[in-house]
């Protein structure tokens, strides 16, 4: 059986200027550049962030590449679990406001895939 490596750092596609940037998984944490020798987890072609759609109270799933969402779990790419990571953030936001150049941070995550209507 294989043993998948986990990491707290995620090298990810930031959506809205399209250059990679870094991502805690654990803490929230987002920069544009990681110290040297700092393990963390490269960004895959097929890339997938898991969000949270507190409206509907269920993940839905984001392709970094396309912009296309979903909420079914993509069987194919590189799923990362950015939701816990979205939680934080908005919760940082709401308790105080940072001023620091070296720290990154998301732009508002893309909007859950629309419902569709009864046939």
């Amino acid at each position: 059986m294989a043993n998948a490596r986990t990491f707290e750092w995620v090298e990810i596609l930031e959506p809205s200027t399209r250059k990679r940037m870094f991502a805690n998984i654990a803490t929230g944490d987002c920069l544009w550049e990681l110290a040297a020798g700092i393990p963390y987890k490269p960004c895959h072609d097929d890339q997938w962030w898991e969000l949270y759609d507190a409206g509907s109270d269920k993940h839905y799933y984001y392709n970094v590449a396309t912009g296309q969402t979903v909420w079914d779990r993509p069987q194919s790419g590189d799923v990362v679990q950015l939701s816990k990571l979205q939680i934080i953030q908005e919760q940082m936001q709401q308790e105080t406001v940072v001023d620091d150049p070296t720290l990154g941070e998301l732009d508002e995550p893309p909007p859950p895939p629309r419902k569709l209507a009864p046939l």
